[in-house]
């Protein structure tokens, strides 16, 4: 059951991001060799400093089924252990007509470097029918460790990290920093509770996307994979879209994962 929690939230916030069929209203157009490479040289460097107060706000679906929401805000710039760092507020919400049979709110909150975009603090607050928690984990970059605290009775454990370690929030925002061309393999390790992950994504080349109400994009199409201690996690086929544009917003992601059907997240705002 975790290991599947996990899949999910990689789903989400690789966005988190991920062929066949879209979204509602979304428009996909695969484009031809010559439009790949005029794309390519139309490519933007990615930003390296986040503007404090962005908040993405994402709708997502279950085989067509609207089951919620989720926000993310860079709430401020906080100094942490010394270190300036962006807080990074993300919620999860369901759809209230799923409350009734399960029901989440839960929210994430990320202290991420604001010079090399590795997480310095992650903080998990879960609320839903049938599961809660409320935990805290400090990375040391340096000394590779990570101290994680359950905040409802104080007690932690240590555990041991690889360099340069990502949150589940942290890793999509060091993803957004990333200079990208078609045939790179990006990886990170990403701390899901004790457990280390891999994340792997494979940039295969260019689409063109159209959101409602956010326009046309030119998009980083790109296949993401997981793997636990070497061990690829295969449970099923997605694809993320990125901008190419400065920002690097993560404009959808759908995931199939078996025997469940398709999850798709989409970007609805941008604020």
């Amino acid at each position: 059951m975790q290991l599947r929690r996990a899949q999910v939230l990689v789903a989400v916030f690789l966005l988190a991001f991920f062929a066949s069929g879209c979204a509602a209203g979304i428009k996909l157009l695969k484009i031809n060799q010559q439009k790949q490479q005029e794309i390519a040289l139309a490519v933007k460097a990615p930003e390296k400093i986040f503007r404090i107060g962005e908040k993405l706000t994402y709708g997502a679906s279950w085989n067509g089924l609207y089951v919620g929401k989720l926000t993310m805000t860079i709430k401020e710039k906080v100094s942490i252990n010394g270190k300036e760092a962006y807080c990074v507020v993300a919620n999860a919400d369901s759809a209230s007509v799923l409350d009734a049979i399960f029901k989440v709110r839960d929210t994430y909150t990320s202290f991420i470097d604001a010079q090399d975009f590795r997480s310095l603090k992650f903080e998990r607050k879960i609320n839903e029918r049938f599961y809660t928690a409320h935990e805290a984990t400090e990375y040391d970059q340096e000394k590779h460790s990570a101290v994680i605290t359950n905040l409802r009775n104080n007690e932690n454990k240590t555990i041991e990290v690889p360099a340069n370690i990502q949150d589940m929030v942290s890793c999509l925002f060091y993803f957004r920093t990333l200079e990208l061309k078609p045939g790179d393999d990006v990886k990170m390790d990403v701390n899901i509770r004790s457990k280390i992950y891999t994340l792997a994504g494979k940039v295969l080349g260019f689409d063109n996307i159209t959101i409602p109400k956010l326009g046309n994009f030119d998009a980083f199409r790109i296949e993401p994979k997981a793997s636990f201690k070497g061990i690829l996690i295969d449970r099923g086929k997605g694809y993320i879209w990125v901008s190419t544009d400065e920002r690097r917003l993560p404009l959808v992601a759908k995931m199939k994962i078996m025997p469940f059907g398709s999850i798709v997240c989409t970007l609805e705002k941008v604020e």
